[in-house]
């Protein structure tokens, strides 16, 4: 979702598990808050950092010491947190930040010692070994070589579709893969889209720890080019119960998604947004500006927005949530980006998301505001419908408007990352909400007639009533 939070308002198949992290990812951090960062937040949040706020996290020397801000030290940091729970979660991150310096330190040693490896990636997609020239198996199983005459009696190649059902390409693909070493695996599988890593797994052809690798190291790679790394995001999003979700995603689904989203969007908690603000601060985001989130956020679940910049340009947003960080996610738009990474693994909510084919969620007539953003995802190749055009049951197929969904359903997908694949999917997903329930918009498009004209979100102790 690019933008879509600045844009909203400015006028108006089964649980899957698929496991496995890859090695130590290297990155760069950069320290340092400066002092404007405490005018771009508001007073409630200045408030909350005490004198044993920063020097836990060492940044005395950033705030002015003035007698008001020492009066502040009376205050909570985190409001329903204990004390040896605080504690802790700052332990974890200044753990965090102290791995990323060792990071950068090896990366540099190692730098020094060969120069040809120099600005270079230090993930599995980056092997030396491999030879496979092509992003996906599946193109060369879809592909065939074909030789034709031309009218001098020369021949040349060219490639046709192959035609045949998509069972067999797949199966084919899979003995491909199964006759490529390692390394030549792992270069390939990157190359799928999530859909086709769930069919090669079906037909037995990767492991489930293979296709999670593959996503993984895609995440880091794409993570890069905003300065930040996958193992030390991941665990910011664990202590801070935090997630990654919008357009950012799509391309984690699919490798060969051709747009280029111009943020990433992080959704926290009240309790943890300065936390989270200050770890991206720490990796280079220091110019913070706070934006309003504008008439429509109470309806989308959203109670403060924070635009973060690094010196290169490139954008954070931080979008605080009124209740669980997973809530403003059940508003979203459309389903085409209802899908988010936590700690523990990828969720995506929609199995038509992986076949580039969104539902909108929001009843007619649809404000300018909100096409603009569907608009947006059509002019990248996904497909925007109002209801599903194959004929289905409605208020039973897990993609109908009218059908009632969970987040703890069997048709959520979900890929678990290492260290959570013994876990029940349910279980890691009652981390995100206890209870998370809810009915697209556009119910009454759908081929059963229904006077029902609302959907809904009810997640925990939050309930939003669709009647837009």
């Amino acid at each position: 979702m690019i933008k879509y939070l600045e844009e909203m308002d400015q006028g108006s198949g089964g649980d899957t598990s698929i496991v496995k992290l890859p090695g130590t990812m290297a990155g760069q951090i950069q320290h340092g808050l400066d002092p404007s960062y405490l005018k771009a937040i508001d007073e409630e949040a200045r408030s909350i950092w005490n004198k044993e706020i920063r020097e836990e996290f060492e940044f005395d020397e950033v705030y002015p010491s003035d007698e008001d801000d020492n009066q502040a030290s009376k205050s909570t940091h985190l409001a329903g947190t204990s004390a040896e729970g605080r504690d802790s979660l700052m332990a974890s991150i200044r753990e965090i930040i102290e791995q990323d310096q060792q990071a950068l330190a090896d990366e540099l040693v190692m730098g020094a010692e060969s120069p040809s490896t120099q600005g270079r990636s230090t993930t599995l997609s980056d092997s030396e070994t491999s030879s496979i020239e092509t992003n996906s198996i599946i193109d060369n199983a879809l592909s065939t070589d074909e030789v034709e005459s031309d009218s001098d009696g020369d021949s040349e190649e060219s490639r046709s579709i192959d035609t045949r059902p998509i069972s067999e390409i797949i199966k084919e693909a899979g003995v491909e893969l199964q006759e490529m070493a390692d390394d030549q695996r792992l270069e390939a599988i990157q190359g799928c889209s999530l859909l086709e890593m769930y069919q090669l797994h079906v037909q037995g052809a990767i492991s489930e720890s293979e296709a999670a690798t593959a996503l993984l190291c895609r995440l880091d790679r794409k993570l890069r080019q905003w300065g930040l790394k996958g193992k030390s995001l991941l665990r910011l999003l664990r202590g801070t119960q935090s997630l990654i979700s919008g357009s950012f995603v799509l391309l984690i689904l699919n490798e060969e998604s051709t747009f280029e989203p111009g943020d990433i969007d992080i959704y926290t908690i009240e309790d943890y947004y300065l936390l989270v603000i200050d770890y991206f601060k720490a990796k280079g985001y220091v110019k913070v500006h706070k934006v309003s989130p504008g008439y429509r956020a109470s309806m989308e679940a959203i109670s403060k927005i924070f635009e973060l910049r690094d010196r290169a340009g490139r954008k954070i947003n931080i979008i605080v949530s009124t209740g669980m960080a997973v809530l403003p996610i059940l508003h979203f738009h459309s389903t085409i980006v209802m899908n988010y990474i936590s700690h523990h693994g990828l969720v995506c909510l929609y199995e038509t998301t992986m076949h580039h084919i969104g539902l909108i969620n929001f009843n007619k007539p649809i404000p300018k505001s909100i096409m603009k953003c569907v608009e947006k995802y059509i002019d990248r190749g996904y497909q925007m419908w109002m209801r599903l055009e194959d004929t289905h049951e409605c208020g039973e197929d897990p993609c109908c408007p009218q059908t009632i969904r969970s987040l703890l359903d069997n048709h959520v997908m979900h890929i678990r990352f290492d260290g959570y694949q013994d876990k029940e999917v349910r279980e890691l997903r009652r981390m995100d909400a206890n209870h998370a329930v809810w009915r697209l918009a556009t119910g009454f498009a759908c081929f059963k007639k229904t006077w029902d004209q609302t959907g809904f979100v009810a997640c925990n102790t939050e309930y939003t009533v669709f009647y837009r």
